[in-house]
């Protein structure tokens, strides 16, 4: 439901670049970016789409209470400085990670299948 909300309003995912180049670590307290980082040390580079699904997850009443232009205001606030609780972000995040594996499995297959297809064309 939220993914369809910030879709319908043209809110691109890029703007979690910055979450991602810098692994959050411009985004939350120094004692809070080791926490998270024990996590994706410990469960894999796959974490890092979990940790935006929990911080999205905290967040999508207030997203989708939203309309506009407040949506992308809202999102870039959100993604300025994660405001979720360390505990509940972390245990979210763990939440999320099978389902987020399975659905990274998947977009590789396809793509690799693609691929197969594409050179046995040529």
């Amino acid at each position: 439901e939220l993914h369809q909300h910030l879709c319908s309003h043209n809110v691109e995912m890029l703007v979690l670049a910055p979450w991602f180049l810098t692994v959050f670590a411009s985004n939350v307290s120094f004692e809070d970016l080791l926490k998270l980082w024990d996590v994706v040390l410990q469960h894999g580079h796959d974490t890092l789409f979990a940790i935006a699904l929990s911080i999205f997850e905290y967040h999508q009443s207030q997203l989708l209470d939203c309309s506009g232009d407040d949506v992308l205001l809202t999102v870039i606030t959100i993604t300025a400085h994660i405001a979720v609780p360390i505990h509940h972000l972390v245990e979210r995040t763990v939440a999320f990670i099978p389902r987020v594996s399975t659905i990274l499995n998947k977009q590789n297959q396809q793509q690799s299948q693609q691929s197969q297809q594409s050179q046995q064309s040529q």
